[in-house]
């Protein structure tokens, strides 16, 4: 008897809906946080993310559901294919799979449906922002990259200025800092709709970069942590129910002055044990 999900049309539905028009693998964590959020349901993040999981493996064994949109699925859940389902493809189509057997590119002989992607995390984490430079120009992406680098580890505000100073040092970006800072403005921006990026590091950046927080986001937020904003809707205080991650800081300039003033003098101290 084939798998159907019959238990979860709903997920199914919303899922081939997902996965339709879908140009790169999305991030199943945020997919299960969207379906959560769009049903109104009361089961956990979690459990709905083992759902989706189960589904993706079960898809390739569903009569019910035709070849591209069964590729469409498998493709943008990244889920491993089956040398008997692959084959079948292979035979109407140019197939290329990486080290797990997830489909990195597929191109129809009869030119009706063409996918390329990486299924590395990070490279979901970048393609599924808004903005077309974000997933196309390569200062872009390594400026996504060292943003999300940057901010991992973060236990106080940055200063945005400093951040782009930084990334073009060690960038060696022929743009200036002011370019740079405003690009990295821009990124914190569109942060709370990047949907591919993972709940915690997206509240590392929105509380590292000084982001404002919109009411959806927050509400959200709120249901898993004790989340405290200042005056401009900034994250000043984050601590998760279960004790995963706990951030506190001040949004003010003066208070990244005296941050980035206590790195700098605890690296002389450093620096100055290491020579004596």
């Amino acid at each position: 008897m084939r798998p159907s999900n019959s238990k979860d049309p709903k997920l199914m539905k919303f899922l081939i809906e997902k996965t339709k028009d879908a140009k790169s693998p999305l991030n199943i964590s945020r997919l299960a946080e969207e379906f959560k959020k769009n049903s109104g349901s009361s089961k956990s993040d979690e459990c709905w993310r083992k759902r989706v999981q189960k589904f993706r493996s079960e898809i390739q064994q569903m009569d019910s559901i035709d070849t591209e949109v069964k590729v469409k699925i498998v493709f943008g859940l990244s889920a491993p294919v089956d040398r008997i389902f692959l084959n079948e493809l292979q035979k109407d189509a140019l197939v290329e799979v990486d080290e797990n057997n997830r489909i990195t590119k597929f191109k129809a002989n009869d030119g009706s449906l063409e996918l390329e992607g990486d299924h590395s995390q990070p490279a979901k984490k970048m393609l599924e922002t808004i903005d077309d430079k974000w997933k196309s120009d390569p200062e872009y992406i390594e400026l996504t990259k060292f943003l999300i680098e940057k901010t991992k580890d973060a236990n106080s505000p940055l200063s945005i200025r400093q951040v782009a100073e930084e990334f073009k040092k060690t960038s060696g970006s022929s743009q200036s800092v002011d370019c740079l800072r405003k690009r990295a403005k821009r990124f914190r921006s569109k942060i709370h709709k990047m949907y591919s990026i993972d709940k915690e590091t997206t509240v590392k950046l929105l509380f590292a970069l000084s982001a404002s927080t919109d009411k959806d986001v927050l509400n959200e937020l709120q249901k898993d942590a004790l989340v405290e904003v200042d005056e401009n809707n900034r994250i000043t205080k984050f601590k998760a129910n279960d004790g995963s991650l706990e951030l506190e800081g001040d949004h003010s300039q003066p208070a990244k002055s005296i941050s980035v003033e206590k790195v700098a003098s605890a690296l002389q101290t450093t620096l100055a044990v290491i020579e004596f």
